[in-house]
Protein backbone atom coordinates (compact mmCIF):
# COMPACT_ATOMS: atom_id res chain seq x y z
CA UNK A 1 0.00 0.00 0.00
CA UNK A 2 1.55 3.32 -0.90
CA UNK A 3 0.84 6.13 1.47
CA UNK A 4 -1.88 7.66 -0.09
CA UNK A 5 -3.61 4.87 0.41
CA UNK A 6 -3.09 4.78 4.17
CA UNK A 7 -4.00 8.66 4.05
CA UNK A 8 -7.25 8.02 2.66
CA UNK A 9 -8.00 4.98 4.77
CA UNK A 10 -7.18 6.87 8.00
CA UNK A 11 -9.13 9.86 6.82
CA UNK A 12 -12.28 7.79 6.33
CA UNK A 13 -11.74 6.22 9.97
CA UNK A 14 -11.08 9.77 11.41
CA UNK A 15 -14.40 10.84 9.69
CA UNK A 16 -16.91 7.86 10.60
CA UNK A 17 -15.13 8.92 14.36
CA UNK A 18 -16.67 11.99 14.10
CA UNK A 19 -20.07 10.86 12.83
CA UNK A 20 -20.33 8.26 15.53
CA UNK A 21 -19.18 10.46 17.92
CA UNK A 22 -22.09 13.38 16.67
CA UNK A 23 -24.48 10.55 17.30
CA UNK A 24 -23.42 9.68 20.78
CA UNK A 25 -23.52 13.31 21.65
CA UNK A 26 -26.89 13.45 20.42
CA UNK A 27 -28.12 10.62 22.23
CA UNK A 28 -26.28 12.10 25.73
CA UNK A 29 -28.32 15.49 24.72
CA UNK A 30 -31.54 13.69 24.67
CA UNK A 31 -31.39 11.78 27.64
CA UNK A 32 -29.65 15.04 29.47
CA UNK A 33 -32.98 17.13 28.10
CA UNK A 34 -35.45 14.29 29.52
CA UNK A 35 -33.24 14.28 33.03
CA UNK A 36 -33.73 17.87 33.35
CA UNK A 37 -37.77 17.99 32.59
CA UNK A 38 -37.99 15.25 35.58
CA UNK A 39 -36.41 17.35 37.53
CA UNK A 40 -38.08 20.13 36.47
CA UNK A 41 -41.55 17.86 37.74
CA UNK A 42 -39.89 17.13 40.70
CA UNK A 43 -39.22 21.06 41.97
CA UNK A 44 -42.81 21.27 40.88
CA UNK A 45 -44.14 18.69 42.97
CA UNK A 46 -42.08 19.80 45.48
CA UNK A 47 -43.39 23.65 45.84
CA UNK A 48 -46.91 22.16 46.18
CA UNK A 49 -45.96 19.91 48.45
CA UNK A 50 -44.10 22.55 50.44
CA UNK A 51 -47.66 24.43 50.47
CA UNK A 52 -49.67 22.07 51.70
CA UNK A 53 -47.15 21.18 54.22
CA UNK A 54 -46.72 24.39 55.64
CA UNK A 55 -50.75 24.05 56.17
CA UNK A 56 -50.99 20.31 57.94
CA UNK A 57 -47.87 21.16 59.90
CA UNK A 58 -49.12 24.82 60.83
CA UNK A 59 -52.64 24.13 62.53
CA UNK A 60 -52.98 27.96 63.30
CA UNK A 61 -52.45 28.27 59.76
CA UNK A 62 -55.12 25.67 58.91
CA UNK A 63 -57.87 26.86 60.90
CA UNK A 64 -57.33 30.47 59.85
CA UNK A 65 -57.85 29.15 55.99
CA UNK A 66 -61.14 27.50 57.30
CA UNK A 67 -62.05 30.27 58.72
CA UNK A 68 -61.41 32.35 55.71
CA UNK A 69 -63.38 30.19 53.88
CA UNK A 70 -66.26 30.27 55.76
CA UNK A 71 -66.50 33.84 55.79
CA UNK A 72 -65.60 34.77 59.19
CA UNK A 73 -64.19 37.67 60.14
CA UNK A 74 -60.19 37.66 60.62
CA UNK A 75 -58.34 39.73 63.27
CA UNK A 76 -55.55 42.39 61.48
CA UNK A 77 -52.54 39.39 62.15
CA UNK A 78 -54.50 36.65 60.74
CA UNK A 79 -55.26 38.92 57.76
CA UNK A 80 -51.47 39.53 57.46
CA UNK A 81 -50.38 36.17 58.43
CA UNK A 82 -53.23 35.04 55.27
CA UNK A 83 -52.35 37.54 52.95
CA UNK A 84 -48.62 36.06 53.03
CA UNK A 85 -49.79 32.23 52.54
CA UNK A 86 -51.68 33.73 49.14
CA UNK A 87 -48.80 35.59 48.25
CA UNK A 88 -46.85 32.34 48.66
CA UNK A 89 -49.23 30.55 46.75
CA UNK A 90 -49.40 33.27 43.91
CA UNK A 91 -45.28 33.24 43.37
CA UNK A 92 -45.10 29.80 43.55
CA UNK A 93 -47.70 29.94 41.04
CA UNK A 94 -46.19 32.12 38.81
CA UNK A 95 -43.25 30.15 38.49
CA UNK A 96 -44.95 27.32 37.69
CA UNK A 97 -46.87 29.48 34.53
CA UNK A 98 -43.61 30.29 33.05
CA UNK A 99 -41.85 26.92 34.09
CA UNK A 100 -43.96 23.56 33.95
CA UNK A 101 -45.04 22.56 30.63
CA UNK A 102 -48.49 24.15 29.77
CA UNK A 103 -50.61 20.54 30.14
CA UNK A 104 -49.22 20.09 33.59
CA UNK A 105 -50.00 23.77 34.80
CA UNK A 106 -53.24 23.60 32.82
CA UNK A 107 -54.16 20.27 35.54
CA UNK A 108 -54.17 22.85 38.36
CA UNK A 109 -56.36 25.33 37.03
CA UNK A 110 -59.71 23.94 38.45
CA UNK A 111 -57.87 24.00 41.98
CA UNK A 112 -56.56 27.91 41.79
CA UNK A 113 -60.09 29.05 40.89
CA UNK A 114 -61.38 26.99 43.83
CA UNK A 115 -59.15 28.19 46.06
CA UNK A 116 -59.40 31.93 44.82
CA UNK A 117 -63.37 31.68 45.40
CA UNK A 118 -63.64 30.07 48.26
CA UNK A 119 -61.13 32.82 50.05
CA UNK A 120 -61.83 36.87 50.23
CA UNK A 121 -58.43 36.93 51.69
CA UNK A 122 -56.78 35.09 48.55
CA UNK A 123 -58.84 37.18 46.55
CA UNK A 124 -57.51 40.51 48.46
CA UNK A 125 -54.27 39.09 48.17
CA UNK A 126 -54.36 39.31 44.89
CA UNK A 127 -55.84 42.55 43.90
CA UNK A 128 -53.92 44.35 46.36
CA UNK A 129 -50.10 41.95 44.55
CA UNK A 130 -50.72 41.87 40.99
CA UNK A 131 -48.84 44.79 40.21
CA UNK A 132 -45.75 42.97 41.54
CA UNK A 133 -46.12 39.78 38.93
CA UNK A 134 -45.22 39.36 35.26
CA UNK A 135 -47.79 41.22 33.18
CA UNK A 136 -48.55 38.23 30.91
CA UNK A 137 -49.16 36.10 34.27
CA UNK A 138 -51.45 38.62 35.65
CA UNK A 139 -53.50 38.37 32.17
CA UNK A 140 -53.84 35.33 32.04
CA UNK A 141 -54.41 34.65 35.54
CA UNK A 142 -57.20 37.05 35.49
CA UNK A 143 -58.52 35.32 32.28
CA UNK A 144 -58.74 31.56 33.52
CA UNK A 145 -58.57 31.35 37.13
CA UNK A 146 -59.36 35.01 39.38
CA UNK A 147 -62.92 34.89 37.58
CA UNK A 148 -66.24 34.77 38.78
CA UNK A 149 -67.44 32.64 36.28
CA UNK A 150 -66.46 29.63 34.09
CA UNK A 151 -63.53 31.06 31.86
CA UNK A 152 -63.53 30.28 28.00
CA UNK A 153 -61.12 27.46 26.65
CA UNK A 154 -57.66 29.22 26.24
CA UNK A 155 -55.84 28.67 22.99
CA UNK A 156 -52.02 28.53 24.70
CA UNK A 157 -50.63 30.91 26.95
Amino acid sequence: MDSDKINRWLTLGANLGVVVGILFLAIELRQNNENLAAQQRGVNYLGGVATWEMVASNPSLAQLISKDFSGEDLTSAESVQLLAFWTRVHTSIQWAYFEVPEDEFQRTLPFQRRDYLDSPTNQLAWRNRRDYFDPQFVAYMEENVFVTKKPMTANGR
